[in-house]
């Protein structure tokens, strides 16, 4: 209520209706929400206010489903990084449609780099594989992305003049 008295006096002083989105209740006791815009006409010596109203229920409904799986997933990729963190691991997912690759915070650890401070790109991830391994983690590669051929190896990874033996699991996964 103090929102539209807020609106309806700003429409006498200002002789302006401005956007206001509002709820109301209807007489079934359904809540609806609404948007108004409005704005002044002059004609001559007279001054009329002249305004839309869309219902936007539907629209305020998407954006309180949306809030709440953006909270889920904000919830659920700290609970990721926490349990990356903890077991040592780390990971990576490549769109082969986009060719964007996202790596995971504990890749840029394992990378020895500060997560943000640069991006990381698959030439940076194949420089820091031990130069014995490299033929190895191509040849896993390519079997995924020719044959979808999952794989199991372990490799080693320079990292700022120290070695790390890893383990590595190729897996494409099909979003529908």
């Amino acid at each position: 209520r103090s929102a539209y008295e807020a609106m309806l006096q700003q429409v006498r002083t200002a002789q302006a209706a401005p956007a206001i989105d509002f709820r109301v209740l209807l007489p079934d006791g359904k809540l609806r929400y609404v948007r108004q815009k409005g704005r002044s006409l002059v004609t001559g010596t007279e001054v009329m206010l002249v305004g839309t109203v869309q219902d936007i229920t539907v629209q305020k409904g998407l954006e309180k489903k949306l809030a709440a799986l953006q909270e889920a997933m904000a919830v659920q990729n700290a609970l990721q990084q926490q349990t990356e963190t903890l077991a040592g691991t780390a990971h990576w997912q490549w769109n082969l449609k986009t060719g964007d690759i996202h790596w995971s915070y504990s890749f840029y650890e394992l990378m020895g780099q500060k997560p943000g401070a640069g991006q990381l790109t698959q030439k940076g991830l194949q420089q820091a594989i031990h130069p014995e391994d490299l033929n190895q983690f191509n040849d896993h590669l390519h079997l995924l992305l020719s044959d979808g051929k999952e794989s199991n190896f372990s490799f080693r990874l320079i990292s700022k003049g120290r070695v790390q033996h890893l383990r590595a699991s190729f897996r494409q996964v099909s979003v529908h």
